[in-house]
């Protein structure tokens, strides 16, 4: 343990953290000092470190995330081309029809694409942009 005697009793030597301390006392001083910094910076070192691990597991999951969500958005690029050209061969009731049919719910047509224009109504807008836009309108 700590010692804060101003000297040691006869035979013995002060410790700190289990160091032997000089029989001065500001050389014990500047000793505790320095072996109280060196303490100080492992803790610091450690802590960034784990700080760095946990951000590294973050990235991990983030691009993880991002191929899973570039796979869905395919998906939908993929089903809505395939309604569109449902409602081109069969009308813009054959959808709806068959939604119904299968026990889906019909979603309004704004909502799947608008092919008049031929304009996803889907944003296509990277993630980073709609956070930017997000914490834009936040500030206001």
């Amino acid at each position: 343990g700590k010692s804060h005697s101003k000297t040691p009793a006869k035979g013995k030597v002060a410790k700190y953290n289990g160091v032997p301390l000089p029989a001065d006392a500001s050389q014990r001083r500047r000793m505790r000092n320095k072996l109280s910094a060196q303490v100080h910076r492992k803790r610091k070192e450690d802590a960034l470190n784990t700080a760095k691990e946990g951000a590294e597991g973050c990235d991990v999951v983030i691009s993880k995330l991002k191929v899973q969500l570039n796979d869905t958005r395919a998906k939908i690029t993929s089903l809505q081309s395939i309604m569109d050209a449902i409602r081109l061969e069969f009308g813009d009731q054959a959808v709806p029809q068959i939604f119904q049919q299968v026990g889906l719910p019909v979603l309004p047509r704004s909502v799947t694409s608008d092919s008049d224009n031929n304009i996803s109504s889907f944003s296509t807008s990277s993630d980073e942009e709609s956070l930017g836009e997000k914490a834009h309108i936040g500030a206001v």
